[in-house]
């Protein structure tokens, strides 16, 4: 009675269960199967379509540029060079506030105009493919709003390329400064890693209530399995025990 009982029970709780974990089984499988096939560096990250470390000249000066920028304003806490759409720019960071110099010129840095960034973004990129630039409040939401490609940041320049991947780079507006690469593979990657992780708004949290959640239920679901498919084998073996018994009784009354 507690065999059958347990039996029922286990049926019940995977049939339910397949509903619940089906999709997500699906989403994990694909996910996986994308991860292991698409190759991430090359691809997913750009890295065959951008070569972000293009090294831009600095002037012979720029040591005496960045000694007079920090005249009077005390020991900045970092000095950093970058390069940028209007050329190496010089980074000096304060306490309460940043200098951006551009060494070219020996001034403040000033907002790169469109022609700029379509510019660099040609020189960092390897490839041949037409670009189209322009300066959009906020990065398309994509695959159904599910992927933000630049996390919640606004009024960046876009250049768009027209190759096979989807090219997209993204620039900060008041420096031209290169920010992110982006791809439509790296969109898909994105909301696969969001579906396999079941964290739908960040994409980071791997540990999330809802994957525990599911985690969970298909713990339940592979024993179930385990249940049914055990009383599926003490069935067959039962039966094929009865027909065994059964032969065994004509062969013996043939005999007879």
């Amino acid at each position: 009675m507690a065999r059958n009982n347990l039996t029922r029970l286990a049926r019940k709780a995977h049939r339910v269960i397949a509903w619940l974990v089906g999709i997500q089984f699906m989403a994990w499988i694909v996910g996986g199967v994308f991860f292991a096939l698409v190759p991430f560096n090359p691809i997913i990250k750009s890295g065959d379509f951008v070569n972000k470390n293009i090294a831009q000249d600095l002037p012979g000066n720029w040591l005496q540029q960045a000694i007079h920028a920090t005249e009077g304003r005390g020991a900045p806490e970092a000095v950093t060079t970058l390069n940028s759409a209007q050329g190496p720019l010089l980074k000096i960071s304060y306490s309460d506030e940043t200098l951006w110099i551009n060494l070219t010129q020996g001034a403040p840095a000033t907002r790169p105009d469109q022609q700029q960034i379509s510019d660099y973004a040609r020189s960092i990129y390897s490839g041949n493919a037409s670009v189209e630039v322009q300066l959009v409040e906020k990065a398309e939401p994509r695959i159904l709003g599910l992927v933000d490609e630049l996390y919640g940041r606004r009024n960046v320049w876009l250049a768009s390329f027209d190759d096979w991947v989807g090219t997209r780079l993204y620039f900060d507006p008041e420096t031209g400064r290169y920010l992110k690469a982006r791809n439509d593979f790296w969109v898909f990657y994105d909301a696969l890693w969001r579906l396999h992780i079941m964290d739908y708004w960040e994409g980071e949290n791997f540990n999330n209530s809802l994957l525990k959640f599911f985690t969970v239920l298909s713990l339940i679901f592979l024993f179930s399995g385990v249940v049914l498919t055990v009383d599926d084998l003490r069935r067959k073996y039962k039966r094929r025990g009865k027909q065994t018994q059964v032969r065994n009784q004509k062969q013996q009354a043939v005999a007879s």
